[in-house]
């Protein structure tokens, strides 16, 4: 990949379009919204379709949803949600019987990317310098103060919904530290468009 060995998020995109238009038979890639910056959080669901499967949801089995890249510098996390994925696609195509049954049991969503604005910043800054700067967050200013560029943004890790501001242990309410939740709950777009997904997914465990 780009980004010393690891995808940048264009090498990201281009291998998940490839992957769905060689391989519509099992996979479906869409988008569950757009980020602060407007970019597509982009999802291939891989759906092994089997007659008669018996699910309390109609046309729905038991899904897995796998992210990547919550925190936009943690690369290996990106890679090891494709290599899951390339894993399920080789055990199809090579009728591997373990990966058979995993995929007539439940179905698969991959988010490879997650906080899309960040790590484009780290794609494009490396393009730019030649060397990985350590972005965390995404992109949307604070209203409240001024950072840095590189403290800019919410940690998306922290914006969720369960205790969200119970203390500022493991997360923070200063805009400009790396674990910034965010002003409220859900706040950020990218958030949002999760808590959307998997509640319109109930087949999601």
């Amino acid at each position: 990949g780009g980004l010393r060995g690891y995808y940048s998020l264009s090498e990201v995109e281009e291998v998940m379009s490839q992957i769905s238009a060689s391989i519509p038979e099992i996979t479906t890639l869409f988008s569950i919204g757009k980020s602060y910056e407007g970019r597509e959080m982009n999802v291939l669901k891989v759906s092994l379709k089997v007659p008669n499967f018996q699910s309390p949801l109609p046309e729905a089995k038991p899904s897995i949803f796998i992210t990547g890249a919550h925190h936009a510098r943690e690369l290996v996390s990106v890679a090891m949600t494709l290599y899951e994925l390339f894993r399920m696609i080789h055990g199809f195509l090579h009728r591997d019987s373990e990966i058979l049954q995993i995929l007539e049991k439940q179905d698969i969503y991959f988010l490879p990317v997650l906080n899309v604005d960040g790590y484009e910043k780290i794609s494009s800054e490396y393009k730019k310098h030649g060397y990985l700067k350590h972005y965390r967050k995404n992109r949307k200013p604070s209203k409240k103060v001024s950072c840095v560029d590189i403290s800019l943004g919410v940690d998306l890790n922290r914006n969720y919904g369960y205790n969200f501001g119970l203390d500022n242990t493991g997360s923070s309410d200063q805009p400009c530290y790396e674990d910034y939740r965010g002003e409220s709950a859900f706040s950020e777009e990218e958030t949002k468009n999760i808590k959307v997904f998997v509640k319109s997914h109930p087949e999601i465990t």
